[in-house]
């Protein structure tokens, strides 16, 4: 595990968006503070209907709420936009559902630190047995790698992992983008780094959902989710004025 004394950790804010998880958040909360006892977190409310908002506040973090429900885009461009907005250096993306395990997040913080990366990604590909998950969908994530891989020429295993570290460049240039309404993804990856944002990958371990529905779980998610995936990577694709708005 990377040293957290090689990282300024109050200039790291730790971003969770959240809806409906009431029965995971307090748990993730407490989780991450055992990792990172100074973690600064963030939760991002996505106008949850359960009492998400009211445990978070009991675990004394920041919470910003959403007037209505806006989509998981939305409430991590929400997260990045306060995290630019309070100068903090550094972010990470980390999910509210138990499913990302504390441990890798100074993993990915060191990767971004040390390296020329603007983005990391905590990839469930490169350890093994890392996630439990179907042989249709990890087909379909890695073939939307092969893609990025081919069009970028960035090598990149897990397009699909909410965790993630940003450096500011990262954060304003995610924070900035048209996203779609579901969750970046393959399209988004394609987005920035034609536009020079630097992406790179680590190993880190996920973990099965403990409680609630994820928001791809399902057959018809599934296809509705691929089909989403087709459409934004064509978009990329045909319009060349997506190359030219560069970041650096």
């Amino acid at each position: 595990m990377a040293d957290q004394k090689d990282i300024d950790l109050g200039s790291v804010l730790i971003i969770i968006p959240a809806y409906n998880e009431g029965y995971n958040i307090g748990q993730t909360i407490c989780e991450i503070r055992q990792e990172i006892p100074k973690a600064n977190i963030c939760i991002v409310d996505d106008a949850s209907e359960d009492k998400t908002v009211n445990i978070s506040l009991e675990h004394n973090v920041d919470v910003l709420p959403l007037p209505t429900n806006l989509g998981y885009s939305s409430a991590i461009q929400t997260g990045l936009q306060y995290a630019l907005q309070e100068n903090y250096y550094y972010a990470v993306t980390f999910d509210a559902d138990g499913q990302h395990d504390p441990r890798f997040i100074s993993q990915v913080l060191s990767q971004l630190v040390h390296t020329v990366s603007d983005i990391v990604i905590g990839s469930r590909w490169k350890m093994r047995d890392s996630c439990d998950m179907s042989l249709a969908r990890k087909i379909g994530i890695l073939g939307l790698s092969k893609i990025v891989h081919l069009i970028t020429g960035q090598k990149l295993t897990d397009t699909s992992s909410g965790f993630q570290a940003y450096s500011r460049l990262g954060m304003a240039a995610l924070a900035g983008s048209q996203l779609p309404v579901r969750n970046p993804d393959a399209d988004v990856v394609v987005s920035l780094a034609r536009r020079g944002i630097i992406f790179s990958e680590v190993p880190v371990r996920m973990r099965p959902r403990t409680h609630g529905q994820g928001m791809n779980d399902g057959i018809v998610m599934m296809l509705r989710y691929g089909y989403h995936m087709f459409i934004g990577l064509l978009a990329q694709l045909i319009d060349p004025e997506r190359k030219d708005n560069k970041c650096r």
